[in-house]
């Protein structure tokens, strides 16, 4: 269990480590940060390296990566944009196949199983990564998963000692 605040920074900092040090990362936020959340942090952040490492890694241009994290009702809903090359047309679905790598990557290193992990890891999560726009300014890649959501009404202090 994991306060939303503190979900939110061990997120974060894990992710800008793998994003690299030439990309500019932002997160934006939405939801109380007192929210108890029950889910797998660690799981979380593999899903989100995978997804800052290729945003990173395919782009022309120095790297920007956008993260929402936006507390729903019953889930998690965190959304990665990013500036890179984009996923080509008919290949939305393909790029989450095991060894699959999209037409356009060129020399770019890598086996193709980023995104296939980061779905699968979405998937023992009971959730769902979907690529939901893409173009040659950048993707947008959504991860939905459950939670069981307990608002905090004590201090988090308190919470602690109890």
């Amino acid at each position: 269990n994991y306060l939303f605040g503190e979900l939110i920074v061990r997120l974060s900092q894990a992710w800008r480590a793998a994003c690299g040090p030439e990309a500019e990362m932002r997160i934006a936020v939405f939801g109380d940060e007192a929210t108890i959340v029950e889910t797998d942090a660690d799981l979380l952040i593999a899903i989100g390296n995978y997804l800052v490492s290729n945003a990173s890694k395919f782009t022309v241009l120095a790297p920007q990566i956008y993260i929402s994290l936006r507390l729903e009702s019953q889930q998690l809903r965190i959304a990665f944009n990013d500036n890179g090359i984009g996923v080509p047309a008919g290949e939305e679905e393909l790029i989450f196949n095991i060894f699959y790598r999209g037409s356009n990557v060129d020399q770019q290193r890598g086996m193709g199983l980023g995104l296939f992990s980061a779905r699968k890891i979405s998937q023992a999560l009971q959730g769902n990564l979907v690529l939901a726009e893409s173009s040659v300014a950048g993707s947008s890649f959504v991860l939905t998963v459950p939670i069981s959501a307990h608002h905090n009404l004590a201090h988090p202090v308190e919470m602690m000692a109890a």
